[in-house]
């Protein structure tokens, strides 16, 4: 998996490639992987979750890798903005109110906002990748691991001299 900007390519001779592109963000080069064999987080109905590329700042853009226990039934629920994923490994089968779908290792499934939706399992766990156009969480110009731990004289930088804030980037 991978995130690049600002002309990243791919050299893909063997092998599947998905790309997701939104021109609207340009993301930090980041390449990973292998994944690994569960999540980090937890999810919904068993399943487990890691960020395999958080926002750059709150809003952007994530990729996500979801693990599917075996003989899972997922709680029917909505995204606030539209998903794409990719199956791969296992079965699983997406549900929504108009439709049944079998989906298959290196299937893209795209879930538009708010459709309702949910994954169901079969006897073998399965695993995908998920993109997430937005994103409610990540660093802000006002919270981020740099600024929040940073001290004068033992206390946040932010609590006792706001005012060597940065104003504005360029």
């Amino acid at each position: 998996f991978g995130a690049g900007g600002g002309g990243a390519s791919i050299d893909a001779r063997e092998g599947a490639v998905v790309v997701f592109e939104d021109e609207a963000h340009s993301p930090l080069t980041t390449w990973g992987g292998p994944l690994e064999p569960s999540g980090r987080l937890r999810y919904i109905n068993g399943a487990t979750d890691s960020v395999l590329i958080p926002p750059t700042i709150s809003g952007s853009p994530c990729l996500n890798a979801l693990w599917f226990p075996p003989n899972m039934t997922q709680d029917t629920h909505t995204h606030p903005s539209p998903r794409f994923a990719v199956l791969l490994s296992g079965r699983l089968t997406l549900r929504t109110p108009t439709s049944t779908i079998p989906v298959t290792p290196y299937t893209v499934v795209t879930i538009p906002a708010d459709c309702p939706h949910a994954f169901d399992t079969t006897s073998a766990p399965a695993s995908l990748i998920a993109y997430h156009p937005d994103s409610d969480s990540g660093p802000t110009h006002e919270s981020h691991p740099m600024l929040n731990r940073t001290y004068i004289d033992g206390a946040p930088v932010m609590r006792v001299r706001p005012s060597i804030h940065t104003a504005q980037m360029s």
